[in-house]
């Protein structure tokens, strides 16, 4: 692109992902003229307004659309050339890492990884949104660094490792009046559950499990996510099987019991991807790093006994239905 001073890609990707010259002037700590000055030259260079000023902010136009995931990429493609041509350096690293993360792998990742990253790294943020089916996307476009969690939709479409392999436990509260340590099928089918709905992966495993062997789940309350299904069993009657480590985790806030699912349930994998792009970049090495040592330790931890509530069966894997 001739005569495209890079500090212009800048100042368009501000202006689409805020809808205001002002914000993205106030994100790039410039002056609003400025930002103005840059948006009049970028519409020359382009023979298009870019974005049209509406009620609810700064529209794209359908070349501004069009323009937005190349320019962005671009600015990524650069920002990835000069870390990996700079030796990256936790300690005095202003870096900020951007990561997409299922609700289970927040609960059991995001602070053990900010204690970590505030001894080695005091200088690095971390950004952390939940994962959606815009996740391989923003992968692409190169606004997302890392991903975490049981992402079936990833899988095969861009690099990936295997964190932690593991399976359901069933959650009632301390001292149920019908459930005390363990519960058989007609138990399980009888009380009335808490399910998540929405389209959550890790969910379905559940369900074709228990489809499977023929029992029969009532879901009396369904939540959008796995946050809050912690103090809703602790308060209430209902069961919820959730997955080992997120039931190991809850446990530990709440007065809860952990039961073994009375049929087995398949064992499914947590990963992280990365796009092949930061295969080598340093920064996306380091923290790759401490999302792998991390979930090493709860291996050895000795917090994942008990397996036998699950099995692993090969046969009948997890459907592509989105991400948990």
């Amino acid at each position: 692109m001739r005569h495209l001073d890079t500090h212009w890609l800048d100042v368009f990707v501000a202006i689409y992902e805020t809808a205001s010259v002002t914000r993205a002037a106030e994100r790039l700590d410039m002056g609003q003229g400025s930002a103005s000055t840059t948006l009049a030259k970028l519409r020359r260079h382009f023979d298009d307004p870019l974005f049209c000023r509406t009620a609810s902010g700064m529209e794209p136009t359908a070349k501004g659309r069009a323009l937005y995931p190349l320019l962005r990429s671009a600015l990524a493609d650069l920002e990835r050339a000069e870390t990996t041509l700079a030796c990256f350096e936790p300690a005095t690293s202003t870096r900020r890492f951007r990561l997409c993360v299922s609700d289970m792998s927040e609960a059991g990742l995001l602070s053990a990884l900010a204690n970590t990253i505030t001894r080695q790294a005091p200088g690095v943020t971390l950004d952390v949104q939940r994962s959606t089916p815009d996740t391989k996307r923003l992968m692409d476009s190169g606004e997302i660094d890392l991903a975490v969690g049981y992402l079936p939709a990833l899988e095969g479409l861009v690099q990936e490792a295997v964190l932690f392999e593991q399976g359901f436990v069933c959650l009632a509260a301390r001292g149920h009046p019908r459930v005390d340590g363990r519960i058989d099928v007609a138990g399980y089918e009888a009380e009335g559950h808490v399910g998540i709905h929405g389209p959550l992966a890790v969910q379905s495993v559940v369900d074709r499990g228990l489809l499977r062997h023929g029992v029969k789940r009532r879901v009396v309350l369904g939540l959008p996510s796995h946050v809050g299904v912690g103090r809703v069993v602790a308060c209430t009657e209902l069961l919820a099987t959730v997955p080992e480590l997120l039931g190991h985790r809850l446990c530990e806030e709440h007065p809860l019991q952990q039961l073994e699912v009375p049929v087995p349930l398949a064992r499914y994998s947590l990963k992280q991807f990365w796009h092949p792009r930061f295969d080598l970049d340093p920064g996306n090495v380091w923290m790759r790093g401490l999302v792998t040592d991390h979930f090493r330790v709860l291996r050895h931890s000795g917090i994942m006994r008990g397996r036998s509530a699950t099995m692993r069966l090969p046969a009948d894997p997890p459907a592509r239905v989105g991400s948990a």
